[in-house]
C-alpha cells in the first residue's frame, strides 16, 4: 500500500474518532443545556406561586385597612362604641344570655 493511501486511511479514521467526540460533546452539552431550562422552570413557576400568596395577602390586608378606616371613621357613635363592648369587652345587654358549647 502506498503511503498516500495509508495516510488516508489514518485521516478517515481520525476523522471519525473527532465527529464521534464532536457529537458526544455536543449531546452533553445539550442535555445540560436541557437540564438547566427545566430548573429555570420550576424555580419560575415556585416564585409565581409565591407571587400569587403575597398578591393574595395583599388584597386580605387591604380589606382589613378598609374596615379599619370605616371603624374609624365611626369610632365616636354609639354603634361603634357597642361592637367594641361586644367584641373585645365581651359585654352583653341586661336582657342578652350568652351560651356555652360544653363540647369546645
Amino acid at each position: 500500500m502506498s503511503s498516500l493511501k495509508k495516510f488516508h486511511l489514518q485521516r478517515k479514521r481520525k476523522n471519525r474518532k473527532f465527529v464521534k467526540f464532536l457529537l458526544g460533546i455536543s449531546i452533553i452539552v445539550f442535555s445540560l443545556f436541557f437540564a438547566l431550562s427545566v430548573m429555570q422552570k420550576n424555580k419560575i413557576n415556585e416564585l409565581d406561586r409565591q407571587i400569587s400568596a403575597k398578591e393574595e395577602e395583599i388584597d386580605k390586608l387591604n380589606l382589613d385597612i378598609d374596615s379599619l378606616k370605616k371603624d374609624y371613621k365611626s369610632r365616636n357613635t354609639d354603634k361603634f362604641k357597642e361592637k367594641i363592648a361586644r367584641e373585645r369587652l365581651k359585654m352583653l345587654k341586661d336582657d342578652e344570655y350568652l351560651y356555652e358549647d360544653k363540647n369546645k
